[in-house]
Formats: structure tokens, C-alpha cells, sequence
């Protein structure tokens, strides 16, 4: 709890340098699962007949030349992965919801308020059109604001934590990250009903769609959580 990263002020958001000790700290546990599987892995494989369905690989044999010296160091090494693996997934399973809970979920609101800040679903094609002329822009970056504005407040926010994070770190917080947004968009769609214009539902389905597609980066595992 100690090493967790919090804020130094009351809502505010935890100091970058303690969020990348912890980010650290995750990586350190993830690594040491892939490590110690792979060290016993090459020394204890599984074998028909045993009761644990273990033993030591050929290699190591010569090493316990008696049948119960051999099954004795398999179980001893399988146990001491499987317990140790067990806990420290825990600990990573914490670590990364803690990530989230701290570090992701606080900074998603002020993106969510910038993305759709001063979008009109009410509009019709020539309410558009209107807005984007008294604006000088076109009606195409009208119709792809909310899709850019999201794209950039998360790039900022979580391309520099996959640059830190193991793969299969960021893949779990990417998973948490995806449930959480599916819930908010899901809100976001009900607080629409019946507010809308017809030009304005096409829009919103374009504009979560192409939220959708920017948080999942064409993984099919993160799109699952927005199947709804």
C-alpha cells in the first residue's frame, strides 16, 4: 500500500515519478512469473505415470539417480511455481487495478469532457453545415471532432504508460480500461433517448464507433467489452 501512487494534494493526480515506480514494480512481478515458468520449465516436464504428473527433464537426471530423488525435486520445483505464481499474480492483479483505479479512471473524465464539449446531437445536416460556416471550418472536421479529441487526450494518456508497461501488463489494464469506458458510453447513449435528431443518432454511432476503434487498435479481445 505504501508504494501505491497517490496524489500529493487532495484531488489531484499521484506524481509522475511515483507512478512509473509502481509501473516498475508491476513489470518486476511480471517478469519474474515469465522467468522462474521458463527456469523450471526447462528442467521439469510432465510425465504419464507420475501421480503429480511431473518430472525432471533427461537432462537433470543423472543429478537424482533414484526415482524418489527425481519425483521429489520435480514436485518440489512444480510447487514452488505454482505457489509462487499463484501469489504474485494476485499482487499483479492488484497492482494493475490500483494502476487504474489511481492513474487511468481520474484522467478519463476531463477526456470524456473534452471530447464532447459543445457537440449538438440535436442538429440536423443543415444545423451542421450552419455551425461549421460560422466557424470557418468544414463540415467534415465537424463530423470528426469528437473521434480526434479522443484520440488525442488518449494517446497522451496511455502511450506513454505502454512504453513502460510489460505487453501483458498494459493488455490487462487495456481490458479494465475498456469494461470502464463501455459502462460510460453506455451511460452517455441512454442520456441521448429521445434528444436527438435523426442525423444526430448516425453521428453518435459514428462518433463510438470510432471511439471504440481507438481503444481497441483492432484487438478483438478490448472490442468485446463494447459489445453491447
Amino acid at each position: 500500500d505504501e508504494s501505491y501512487p497517490k496524489p500529493a494534494v487532495h484531488g489531484g493526480f499521484p506524481p509522475e515519478d511515483k507512478i512509473i515506480q509502481f509501473i516498475v514494480l508491476i513489470n518486476s512481478l511480471d517478469m519474474a512469473n515469465e522467468y522462474l515458468s521458463r527456469i523450471i520449465g526447462s528442467r521439469v516436464v510432465t510425465a504419464e505415470g507420475q501421480a503429480s504428473g511431473v518430472a525432471l527433464h533427461e537432462s537433470f537426471k543423472d543429478s537424482f539417480p533414484f526415482d524418489k530423488d527425481n519425483t521429489f525435486a520435480a514436485n518440489t520445483l512444480h510447487s514452488l511455481e505454482t505457489s509462487f505464481i499463484n501469489k504474485s499474480s494476485e499482487l499483479l492483479n492488484e497492482g494493475i487495478q490500483v494502476l487504474f483505479t489511481q492513474v487511468i479512471k481520474p484522467r478519463l473524465r476531463p477526456i470524456f469532457n473534452d471530447t464532447f464539449r459543445d457537440v449538438d446531437y440535436t442538429l440536423n445536416e443543415e444545423g451542421v453545415a450552419e455551425v461549421a460556416e460560422q466557424n470557418d471550418e468544414n463540415v467534415g472536421d465537424i463530423l470528426e471532432q469528437v473521434s480526434r479529441r479522443f484520440e488525442h487526450g488518449w494517446d497522451q494518456l496511455m502511450k506513454p504508460i505502454a512504453r513502460i508497461m510489460t505487453p501483458g501488463t498494459f493488455r490487462t489494464l487495456l481490458d479494465i480500461t475498456a469494461r470502464y469506458l463501455s459502462k460510460i458510453l453506455e451511460k452517455r447513449i441512454l442520456s441521448y433517448a429521445g434528444k436527438t435528431s435523426p442525423f444526430g443518432a448516425v453521428r453518435i454511432e459514428r462518433d463510438f464507433t470510432g471511439i471504440v476503434n481507438i481503444v481497441s487498435k483492432g484487438e478483438f479481445r478490448v472490442r468485446e467489452a463494447f459489445g453491447k
